[in-house]
């Protein structure tokens, strides 16, 4: 019987934005979106953060801070930046940060 949870263990997560993410109106306003972990079995993750556009073909690192009851998503942070999708040393940083 789970009597209560001391301390969560979130680890950071290498995530990337939907393709639909750069179309931005070149505004720089804080805007939440569901990025989108590289581990399949974690769902998406909600963040907050004014670099969309700049962002939006890269790998980054999120934390996951909470996860509200009633949400379906939990919601985290950007940590960084890893580089460029395809990149292939941005691609060896990912699999390093998702293994350890």
């Amino acid at each position: 019987r789970v009597v209560a949870i001391l301390q969560r263990n979130w680890r950071p997560y290498v995530c990337s934005f939907p393709e639909d993410a750069g179309r931005a109106d070149g505004v720089s306003k804080t805007e939440s979106i569901l990025v989108i972990p590289m581990d399949v079995r974690i769902p998406k993750i909600r963040i907050r953060t004014r670099q969309i556009a700049q962002l939006a073909s890269a790998r980054i690192v999120v934390r996951i801070h909470s996860w509200s009851r009633g949400s379906s998503y939990p919601d985290g942070h950007y940590v960084r930046c890893l580089g460029e999708i395809g990149d292939l040393e941005a691609e060896t940083r990912a699999i390093l940060v998702e293994h350890g």
